[in-house]
């Protein structure tokens, strides 16, 4: 008993340990929208976990479950899908007309900018 509750609370962390270790690397496997679409599966999965661990009586379930809430816990993803969704708001509210290769341009532009802020130092940033 001692172990188990420090394990079912860190089992969320291990995951999301690996969930962004490996959630970029999933991403330029699979594409934004399949690594978006695997995490959705996680996070249903995870929930069917979840609430099966009463009825089967069964605390390793709820550790399974929590573990896999991690993995799908990688927001790198999600917040770039966010960033480029209000971008897209903004500009059509300002009252620009986008068509669906500008909305495909403004993607790129927006991964193209992220990759090279993380390569500049501090004292390069605006």
């Amino acid at each position: 008993m001692n172990i188990l509750w420090p394990t079912i609370v860190s089992i969320f962390l291990v995951g999301g340990t690996i969930g962004s270790l490996t959630g970029s690397w999933f991403a330029d496997r699979v594409g934004r929208k399949g690594g978006l679409i695997c995490g959705l599966v996680l996070l249903v999965t995870a929930a069917v976990f979840f609430f099966s661990t009463k009825l089967v009586n069964s605390v390793e379930v709820l550790i399974i479950g929590r573990l896999l809430i991690g993995l799908a816990a990688d927001s790198k993803l999600v917040d770039h899908f966010l960033k480029f969704d209000k971008l897209i708001r903004d500009l059509e509210q300002a009252g620009s007309k986008l068509d669906e290769s500008d909305k495909i341009c403004h993607l790129l532009l927006i991964r193209d900018l992220e990759q090279a802020g993380s390569k500049l130092d501090e004292s390069d940033k605006i």
